[in-house]
C-alpha cells in the first residue's frame, strides 16, 4: 500500500505537474531495504486541493490589499 503520510507530499506534486501520469516515491535508509511505492493522481484529492489553493490566493490577496492601505 501507499504510505499515507506521504500522500499530500505525492498528490500536490501531481497537482503541480498535471502533464505526469504518476510518481515514484523512493524511501532510502541505508540499513533498511529500497522502497518504492507508484501513485497516481487521486482526482478527488486533486480537485480539493486546487480549492484550497485557491482559497489560500484569495485570503492572501486580500490581506496584502489591507496591509498596502495601513501604510
Amino acid at each position: 500500500t501507499f504510505p499515507s503520510e506521504h500522500m499530500a507530499q505525492c498528490q500536490g506534486e501531481l497537482f503541480i505537474l498535471p502533464e505526469r501520469k504518476w510518481l515514484d516515491l523512493v524511501v532510502y535508509h541505508p540499513k533498511m531495504p529500497l522502497h518504492i511505492r507508484r501513485t497516481f493522481p487521486n482526482a478527488a484529492y486533486i480537485r480539493e486541493l486546487s480549492r484550497e489553493v485557491d482559497r489560500f490566493n484569495r485570503d492572501l490577496a486580500e490581506m496584502i490589499k489591507k496591509i498596502k492601505g495601513r501604510r
